[in-house]
């Protein structure tokens, strides 16, 4: 084969490579580097969580409904102004949830495992001085060993 055949075979498949590369590469980025931006929170309970903050009447609303599958490491995190009871739902839900009840110095007060989307239209309600509520996929109570009064630690994300 000459050298101007050659050419032609090899210049194809380092395109298609280095193409397959930067494919590739965006799928096992680092998590902080995933997820960390300016308005990234952590949420620390026996381990980290990237959070997304539902803090608005609106975004409270809507929660993870319709929501694509979360990853292990992370979740939603509601932040009421008030303690009080709070009740949730799984409407449009896609994916089975815990629910973590959280007093306002992020202390776990009770949870509900494995809410699944089947369960709508029950509702699930809060202790009553319950500030903060943490869903994550189902699961990860157990796997955490979360028990009630562990404390978690809310906190800005960075990436280093």
């Amino acid at each position: 084969m000459s050298t101007h055949h050659l050419k032609f075979v090899l210049i194809p498949i380092v395109v298609i490579f280095i193409f397959a590369l930067c494919i590739e590469t965006r799928y096992f980025v680092t998590p902080i580097a995933q997820h960390c931006g300016t308005e990234s929170q952590l949420f620390d309970l026996k381990g980290e969580i990237f959070i997304e903050l539902a803090d608005t009447p609106a975004t409270q609303e809507k929660g993870l409904s319709g929501h694509k599958p979360l990853l292990p490491d992370e979740g939603m995190l509601f932040r009421f102004e008030s303690p009080g009871t709070k009740t949730f739902w799984m409407k449009e839900m896609l994916f089975s949830l815990d629910i973590i009840w959280l007093d306002p110095e992020w202390r776990v007060l009770s949870y509900v495992e494995n809410a699944t989307p089947e369960s709508y239209p029950a509702l699930f309600r809060s202790p009553s001085n319950t500030q903060h509520v943490l869903e994550v996929n189902a699961g990860f109570v157990a796997e955490r060993k979360v028990v009630a009064g562990d404390i978690g630690k809310l906190s800005p994300c960075t990436a280093n």
